[in-house]
């Protein structure tokens, strides 16, 4: 009964992360014009903009938070070792990738992405606390 109630909540975790990655201002790139005035321009985690700009870390977090659903919906079915292995390297893969636009810089990483992180990082948790 534990294993699925740990189950139920790293899926509703990471579906929780997916529809904040869905939300157009959780990556955020600067820009600088011609007269030195510095712009934001402000992208959902799965836009292909920030990946284009060399911040991968938005798109491929999302992409494991996908994945990260689909586990967990598969380990509410299926028992199994190995889905258990790799859903708790997914879940931390994802917190981990989560936190590198802060490699930027503080003012890369959104309060999106601190609420994405927080997520996924409740997800990667709960992950442990799942039994074979």
């Amino acid at each position: 009964m534990k294993r699925r109630i740990f189950t139920v909540g790293i899926l509703i975790a990471a579906l929780v992360a997916v529809a904040l990655e869905l939300l157009p201002s959780g990556a955020v790139l600067y820009f600088r014009g011609e007269s030195g005035e510095v712009w934001d321009r402000y992208y959902s985690y799965f836009s292909l903009t920030p990946f284009g700009y060399a911040v991968f870390g938005p798109l491929i977090s999302a992409w494991l938070s996908v994945v990260l659903v689909v586990l967990s919906a598969f380990m509410l079915r299926f028992k199994s070792r190995a889905l258990l292995s790799a859903l708790r390297i997914t879940a931390v893969a994802a917190t981990a990738i989560s936190l590198t636009p802060m490699l930027f810089g503080v003012r890369y990483f959104t309060l999106i992405g601190a609420f994405v992180t927080l997520t996924l990082a409740i997800a990667s948790g709960a992950s442990f606390f799942v039994r074979e």
